[in-house]
């Protein structure tokens, strides 16, 4: 049994209120009937989310719908079909995602002394579409795949990180925000990047 769509390692998923969030978590491949669920934080169960009952699958896949989950994290996702199926993840958040959009500034192109350090509880998703603990540069345009950002050329994860580690300047706005954002409000906080320095307003 696997995971296809719905929930991804490290995400952070945007909460509604009080009300927390809504996952529909997508499965595939399951042998069993009955889907459970466990979140944990921790290395405990939250309250009413141990083995919650979450609907039955049909022909090995299905869709399912949960509803509810409290603001907060680092969680872990559990799903069982059955006694011998079962799949996770590992890491995800519960708080507030903001968009990084614009040109250069938000890009993060600063030469600045005593940038913010990282933060646990802010998190990114980059232009590799992948989520990660927020460090500077937070755009790093050779990672994507995307025909607008080094016309597509993506280079291999390792390089990129070689990159950050290696950047003498990259600090904009963002990580700045996420602190800000996470100190007003109590909630992790996850940070779509997709600025793109030197691009024309009519592109936003």
């Amino acid at each position: 049994m696997c995971i296809i769509s719905g929930l991804s390692e490290g995400q952070v998923l945007q909460r509604q209120g009080a009300a927390g969030a809504t996952l529909v978590l997508g499965v595939a491949d399951a042998k069993g009937t009955a889907l459970k669920v466990t979140i944990l934080h921790r290395g405990r169960a939250l309250n009413g989310w141990k083995g919650r009952r979450v609907g039955a699958v049909r022909k090995g896949n299905g869709l399912f719908k949960l509803t509810n989950i409290p603001a907060g994290g680092p969680y872990r996702l559990r799903v069982e079909a059955g006694p011998r199926q079962a799949c996770e993840v590992k890491v995800f958040y519960v708080g507030d995602v903001w968009i990084l959009a614009g040109q250069s500034n938000m890009e993060g192109s600063g030469r600045l002394p005593g940038v913010v350090r990282p933060h646990p509880l802010v998190r990114s998703f980059s232009l590799r579409r992948e989520w990660r603990q927020a460090v500077d540069p937070l755009h790093v345009q050779v990672e994507s795949p995307d025909a607008c950002h080094h016309g597509g050329r993506q280079i291999p994860r390792y390089l990129g990180e070689r990159l950050r580690l290696r950047a003498s300047s990259g600090a904009g706005a963002g990580i700045a925000f996420g602190h800000e954002m996470l100190e007003q409000s109590g909630v992790p906080q996850g940070l779509i990047c997709v600025a793109l320095g030197g691009s024309p307003l009519a592109m936003w």
